[in-house]
């Protein structure tokens, strides 16, 4: 009989029960049916933090007394909305432009957005700007413009002779909303009041008609308006759906309410007992007859659950108003764009519109749970119900068993992100757990100390989970090699007994990205001297958080790192000097660096680097001629500094190189080559003699 270690709690056992709760299959989530559920994590942001909020939609700084409404959290049947992350939406759509176009119910999804992306990234400098009936929220860091086209019918109203005129099969506004990356349609609300004297359908001119009628027409031109004109491969093109009203409270059950004042909780359930209204149905129906993509945010259902969500009467009218209409921020809206997210973490290419979103978090299966040990655990584990709420559990799969599991545990179905193993290295008599590897499975909860009753355990894989408090500093006595729990909601310092890992190769507790490792946590507290104590060390992750203080000395002494991410954090100093004994170093990231000017560091000795990124580092002086001929060099992007003087000439051998340098104090002229090259290089806001921004530059993109 093989033996497991003895040594393990019960503790650590029960833990990792409930860690090993794996899926079988990744189903289709329909992000649209579900129920609202109190969640003490939300809202996501605090109104009062985004100073931009118009009247109509401040509802606690109108005085509303109750406070429980932005505090519940969409919950989909059969898995879970991915945790909204505000700097992987910048970054994933860095340099575009993202465009609503509506009546004042996409006013209101905009501002939502723009205050959920301004809470994620409070010290990002931004503009707000508006012409005609556009509004642009510009994110200058990350050059991403959230645009907002005030157009309520999505069709033209022309002034004639005989009067306003609304032509039910012309879209000439439609110029507006081209160039754009993404583009979310709405239209609605207008549509029981006339705006207009007339309607017009081709030379037919007539003073009214049924308004539903005309809405449906309406939709029409849009969508062959979106079948001639977008090239749907280079746009995402989503329409907002029916935001629906509360003023009639029998429709939800409630025949005495007369409209939604004085409602301060969702209906429980899933269902609204008065139905959807009929132009969610022609609205369906339109986007039917669409033959490019286009994505419906079917958001009514889940909106007609929130009677409570609205400005009521502490909106713009105050109390001689009360608006059902509109939606408080935090609110609702909050989940719209929560479910846009979702749909939008994915390449293009790698989404099905009108389809369920079958890479997004997996459901988990109660049939299939594995323990890592075989523990003697002979109680009942009747924790399970309260951390995953499962009712049946199967310990009799041994994960160690060499002759079913070739070495270890593993789900052979599990795709690219999703892996879920238990690997065990197993001589005749005895297994020991090397290894733990969880990804993206909806672990809620802390991070287990009991792993430290695993004595030979070399990697703890977690990334891309709900756990949330801090790494816990138990685990500094395990002979580690990897530690990654990114994306997750890890919060409190790096504990120093991790610097005792001399085995560790791999810190990685900077959060999840499909795109890799550019994301959120919450850790916070300076980067602890014992991490210099780690001589094995590669790669260290901790990107997006908000860690503080200087970059310890002792760090000097880490010569094997081949790559190192501390941008985004709250970092203070200088870049030191010692990062040239760093000769391995092949990918090099650090930004938002608050400290006093200091020139280039001296990198000349990183002969192997591939990706260098200082980015608003408050580097000064003039740009080291000695990059040139660095041949390793795939990326440069020294952006949102104080560098002066011309472009080094040793710089023309970086022609395959993408270069960032835009806004700095450079001077003289932009070379040929990177004119030439000006698809790979943004040279903006600096202080040329030729401008980059003419319209020769503008054509190469530079």
């Amino acid at each position: 009989m093989v033996l497991q270690d003895n040594a393990i709690s019960y503790g650590y056992a029960l833990v990792l029960s409930l860690l090993l709760l794996l899926p079988l299959l990744a189903k289709g989530c329909d992000m649209f049916t579900g129920q609202w559920v109190k969640d003490a994590s939300y809202p996501l942001y605090d109104p009062s933090t985004c100073p931009f909020i118009r009247r109509e939609f401040a509802c606690k700084k109108n005085g509303r007394p109750d406070l429980d409404y932005p505090t519940f959290r969409w919950q989909p049947q059969g898995c879970k909305l991915a945790w909204f992350n505000g700097v992987d939406f910048l970054q994933k759509n860095r340099g575009k432009k993202i465009m609503f176009v509506g009546d004042s119910l996409s006013l209101n999804q905009w501002q939502s957005l723009t205050c959920m992306l301004h809470s994620s990234v409070p010290k990002s400098p931004y503009t707000m700007t508006t012409e005609g009936t556009i509004s642009t929220f510009t994110f200058q860091e990350y050059g991403v413009e959230i645009k907002f086209d005030r157009n309520p019918y999505l069709v033209d109203i022309v002034s004639e002779k005989i009067g306003s005129v609304m032509k039910l099969d012309s879209i000439n506004d439609g110029k507006n909303w081209l160039g754009m990356d993404t583009l979310i349609f709405n239209t609605w609300h207008w549509w029981s009041r006339k705006s207009w004297d007339y309607i017009q359908i081709g030379s037919n001119v007539t003073k009214d008609m049924d308004r539903m009628a005309a809405f449906e027409i309406a939709l029409g031109t849009w969508g062959k308006w979106v079948d001639t004109v977008v090239d749907t491969k280079k746009t995402r093109v989503f329409f907002q759906g029916i935001s629906p009203s509360h003023y009639n409270g029998s429709l939800w059950g409630e025949p005495a309410a007369h409209s939604c004042a004085g409602q301060t909780e969702p209906l429980w359930g899933t269902n609204y007992p008065g139905g959807l209204p009929p132009e969610v149905g022609v609205l369906k129906r339109a986007l039917g007859k669409i033959t490019k993509p286009v994505t419906l945010l079917d958001i009514t259902m889940l909106s007609l659950l929130r009677k409570d969500g609205h400005p009521s009467i502490y909106g713009i009218g105050g109390r001689t108003g009360n608006d059902c209409s509109h939606w408080c921020l935090s609110g609702v809206p909050d989940t719209w764009n929560e479910i846009l997210y979702n749909y939008m973490l994915y390449p293009i290419s790698e989404w099905s519109p009108g389809n369920c979103f079958q890479r997004g978090p997996l459901q988990l299966a109660p049939e299939r749970v594995f323990s890592a040990v075989r523990c003697r655990l002979t109680r009942d584990l009747r924790v399970n119900r309260v951390v995953l709420q499962q009712k049946k559990w199967n310990f009799s799969v041994d994960p160690c068993n060499v002759a079913s599991t070739v070495g270890g545990w593993r789900n052979p179905n599990a795709g690219k992100g999703f892996e879920d193993a238990v690997t065990c290295n197993c001589s005749s008599t005895i297994c020991h757990v090397t290894s733990i590897v969880l990804k993206a499975h909806n672990l809620n909860g802390s991070l287990p100390k009991e792993f430290a009753g695993l004595p030979f355990l070399q990697e703890i894989e977690l990334s891309r989970n709900y756990l949330n408090g801090s790494i816990p500093h138990e685990w500094g006595a395990l002979p580690l090699v990897n530690i990654s729990v990114l994306g997750n909601r890890i919060s409190g310092p790096i504990p120093k007994e991790i610097g005792n890992i001399t085995t560790l190769i791999s810190l990685l507790v900077l959060p999840w990205s499909l795109s890799l490792i550019l994301e959120l946590n919450q850790i916070s507290g300076k980067l602890p001297q014992e991490l210099g104590n780690l001589p094995n060390i590669q790669r260290i992750f901790l990107s997006s958080n908000y860690l503080s203080g200087d970059i310890p000395s002792i760090f000097s002494k880490l010569t094997t790192l081949i790559d190192l991410r501390i941008s985004d954090n709250q970092f203070t100093g200088t870049i030191p000097d010692f990062i040239q004994n760093w000769t391995n170093l092949e990918k090099l990231r650090i930004s938002e660096l608050s400290g006093p000017g200091s020139p280039f560091p001296p990198l000349q000795n990183m002969t192997s680097i591939k990706t260098l990124i200082l980015r608003n580092c408050n580097l000064t002086g003039e740009l080291p001629a000695y990059l040139g001929p660095i041949t390793s060099l795939r990326l440069l992007d020294l952006s949102f500094n104080k560098l002066s003087g011309p472009i080094p000439v040793t710089y023309s051998a970086l022609s395959r190189v993408n270069i960032f340098l835009t806004s700095n104090m450079l001077n003289g002229e932009v070379p040929s080559w990177m004119v030439d090259n000006g698809d790979k290089i943004d040279l903006i806001y600096n202080n040329f003699t030729n401008d980059p921004r003419t319209a020769e530059c503008q054509k190469n993109a530079v």
